[in-house]
């Protein structure tokens, strides 16, 4: 089987906190009356960031679930797949090492999920960022004794609500001798994934408040062979008023419409 690249479809937007967000960090020293439940943070800037794991396994861990592809053991799906046309592992990717017979193996893994930073509108906002330093927030939430009423106090530090953190991500396209058209119709699946994403939560304490985020000021940039050889390349926006689904289809169908991405 011979695979062959035929584009790529570069989405960004912006993914706004509408509740505080805890993405847990690990403590470099713990100290008596800190926190036991910190932030991510980046080394060098010490602001916050969400890791393009922690996007991308959300969006696949719902995917599991709303296809019925969650395994008996709760483990990641693709461990035992045989499907070279299963969703999750086309757009998610599969273990190097359960990849099987060519004839088994859903190629490249199509979805790529960068690190999401800071926006450069929240660094200049000093309800944010003052003299260079990222303001959080604490909550703390209590485990109560039932019988006692005794409450044992566990402070969470969080991301203040209207962050804004950029987000990118990379969704690649394949010929594998069915001219792109299974990747293109795949987009779908992406889609609802971002939308259950928004409808869900992000990060730590979601069933106690936190994690709520809403993807802002989307956009998709098709990247064709050619576009990177005449550094060229089309660009489309989702409308305001738009779902995400319907904006993912107004991708496929200028794919389909240029060929299947080839034009």
């Amino acid at each position: 089987m011979a695979y062959q690249f035929i584009a790529h479809i570069i989405i960004k937007g912006t993914i706004e906190c509408v509740t505080g967000l805890h993405i847990g960090g690990t403590e470099e020293g713990y100290e008596i009356g800190g926190l036991d439940n910190p932030i991510l943070k980046d080394k060098i800037t010490q602001f916050p960031y969400i890791p393009g794991s922690s996007i991308k396994g959300k969006m696949r861990s719902m995917t599991e679930w709303r296809l019925g592809k969650i395994e008996a053991k709760g483990n990641i799906h693709g461990q035992f797949c045989k499907n070279p046309k299963c969703e999750v592992c086309r757009i998610f990717g599969r273990s190097a090492d359960r990849l099987g017979k060519e004839e088994d193996s859903p190629g490249p893994t199509r979805l790529i999920v960068r690190d999401a930073h800071l926006s450069e509108k929240t660094k200049k906002n000093e309800q944010y960022v003052k003299n260079d330093v990222f303001m959080t927030e604490i909550k703390t939430e209590n485990s109560l004794n039932r019988i006692t009423s005794e409450a044992t106090p566990r402070p969470m530090e969080r991301v203040p609500r209207g962050t804004m953190f950029d987000v990118e991500m990379v969704y690649g396209i394949y010929d594998m001798d069915d001219n792109g058209e299974t990747d293109i119709q795949y987009l779908e699946h992406v889609a609802m994934a971002l939308e259950t994403l928004e409808a869900g939560v992000l990060g730590g304490g979601g069933s106690r408040g936190s994690g709520q985020i809403q993807l802002e000021k989307l956009t998709a940039e098709i990247k064709r062979l050619k576009d990177y050889q005449e550094k060229t390349f089309q660009k489309e926006e989702k409308k305001p008023d738009e779902t995400i689904s319907n904006f993912m289809k107004r991708i496929q169908e200028t794919l389909k419409s240029s060929g299947n991405g080839k034009g």
